[in-house]
Formats: structure tokens, C-alpha cells, sequence
């Protein structure tokens, strides 16, 4: 029964060891530009984590019985034995634990950039409907179908527009800059 229970947890070991060297190679490609993949890599090594857990803890619970039970199948010489297995298996436990906070870091981390990344878009989608919003105003009342606009008829009317168009325009430009927005 030892031979079968170290041979378990030894296997556990190596695939925790190997799924661990997986999530570590998984952290750099969270910086790229188009991570759209690693998404899934995180996923699947989540998983991977989970069944892990789900199947060492029944062997913790089995190993932490037999050095708790008063049967005279276990010798008392034996029990030592069943200790090293103890501190293996929660070595195991220990290691899943720390992976599974990388991949939920990794997670973090790579939905923290996705964030930010729309951040900026929207902050350049903002400062462009700040600049058209009062133009469009402006060119919609000047648009109208009205006859009496004292502005129309003037000889440089359509100057004053533009004119005015600009100004307002380098004084939103000025505005942004000061706030360091744009």
C-alpha cells in the first residue's frame, strides 16, 4: 500500500512540476500585443489545477487516516514511512495552492491590460466627440432653412464661420493639453 500511495503522490509531484513550468512560460505572453490565445492557455491551466486538487486532497484525507489509525496492519516501524508520504502530499498541496495563484494573477494581469487597452480607446473616442460636438452644433444652427440669420448676409459670413470653427477647436485643443488628456 505505501509502494502504491508514494508511486500516486510521486506522480502527482512530476505533473504538478510539469503543469507549473506550463504556467511559468504562460506569464510573458500576457505582455504581447494580441494575447487573444493566452486567454485560453489560462483557462485550460486553471483546469488542469482544479482536477489536480479535486484528486489529491481524497489521498491526503487516506494518508492522514492511516497515520491516525489503531490497526495492527500498520506496524509502528512503518509509520515513519506513511509521514514522508504525509509531507509529500502536502508539498503537493502547497505547490497546486501556489500555482493556482499564479494562473488567477495571470488572469488578473491579462484582464487588467484588456482594460486598459479600451481605456484608450475610449479616451481617444471621448476627445474626438468633444472637438465635433460644439462644430456640429454650430454648423447644425447655421444649416437651418431660416431666412432671417443677420450673420448670413454678411459679406465675410462664411469666414466668421470658419473662423470661429477654428477657435474653437484650438481652445478644447489648449484645454485637453493643459489637463494632459491628449
Amino acid at each position: 500500500m505505501y509502494v502504491l500511495l508514494d508511486t500516486i503522490i510521486e506522480n502527482y509531484l512530476v505533473n504538478i512540476e510539469i503543469l507549473g513550468e506550463m504556467i511559468e512560460k504562460t506569464e510573458p505572453k500576457i505582455f504581447q500585443k494580441h494575447p487573444d490565445s493566452v486567454v485560453k492557455e489560462i483557462y485550460k491551466h486553471k483546469t488542469e489545477i482544479n482536477f489536480l486538487r479535486k484528486s489529491i486532497r481524497p489521498a491526503k484525507e487516506i494518508i492522514k487516516s492511516l497515520l491516525n489509525t489503531e490497526s495492527t496492519l500498520i506496524d509502528e516501524k512503518n509509520l515513519k514511512y506513511f509521514k514522508d508520504l504525509d509531507d509529500l502530499i502536502t508539498q503537493a498541496i502547497e505547490s497546486v495552492e501556489v500555482y493556482q495563484n499564479m494562473v488567477n494573477d495571470q488572469l488578473n494581469i491579462y484582464q487588467t491590460n484588456v482594460s486598459n487597452g479600451l481605456n484608450e480607446v475610449m479616451k481617444v473616442l471621448t476627445i474626438f466627440s468633444a472637438f465635433f460636438i460644439p462644430l456640429t452644433f454650430i454648423a447644425g444652427v447655421y444649416g437651418m432653412n431660416f431666412q432671417y440669420f443677420p450673420e448670413i448676409h454678411l459679406k465675410y459670413g462664411y469666414l466668421y464661420f470658419w473662423i470661429l470653427m477654428i477657435i474653437i477647436s484650438v481652445v478644447l485643443l489648449v484645454y485637453f493639453r493643459r489637463k494632459k488628456w491628449f
